[in-house]
């Protein structure tokens, strides 16, 4: 073995080099895509469930569904709203609830109502109403069908948005909104 193959004279030994740079390399690109993806990963398990979207939009939907399906109608089938039914509901009224909840009490301020009546967490808030024509619906009798605070313009807020007959015929929009 002659001292010029060992020193390079060949380019040999330039040529592993070169190999070593490039596996270095790419073995950084890896480790640095790995990492991003460890803390990409990370930021996704550990959000879901403390204040994540789909919890507030399943609330929504839930609330919408509650409401109604089973609180402003006189018979769980029913397909039309009761108008004694929503004056009771919208009065914070406990005794003319049409629904099946035994666990209602007027007495509470109208943000517990709300949260009681629909299922709705402590930590939410709702607002509930009916509109016509982008107008908040009121009975003949004085009760505004609106209930709940309005939400702050700075927060995200989940709607649900149902059109439905009422039973003397006409047809509004029930809106919940949950933040």
């Amino acid at each position: 073995m002659t001292r010029g193959s060992v020193t390079g004279r060949d380019g040999g030994s330039a040529d592993r080099a070169q190999a070593e740079q490039i596996d270095f390399l790419n073995g950084m690109i890896i480790l640095l895509f790995g990492v991003g993806l460890f803390f990409a990963g990370g930021n996704v398990l550990f959000g879901i469930g403390v204040d994540s979207n789909p919890d507030r939009e399943g609330a929504t939907l839930n609330a919408d569904r509650r409401l109604v399906e089973d609180l402003l109608v006189s018979d769980i089938g029913a397909t039309a709203l009761d108008r004694g039914c929503v004056d009771a509901y919208f009065d914070t009224n406990e005794t003319g609830v049409c629904s099946r909840v035994d666990r209602l009490d007027g007495s509470w301020s109208e943000l517990r109502w709300l949260r009681r009546s629909l299922g709705v967490e402590n930590n939410r808030h709702v607002n509930v109403s009916i509109v016509d024509n982008g107008r908040v619906v009121t009975s003949q009798a004085g009760v505004s069908y609106a209930l709940g605070p309005t939400p702050p313009p700075d927060v995200a807020v989940f709607e649900s948005n149902r059109f439905v007959r009422f039973g003397d015929g006409g047809y509004r929009t029930v809106s919940v909104r949950v933040w």
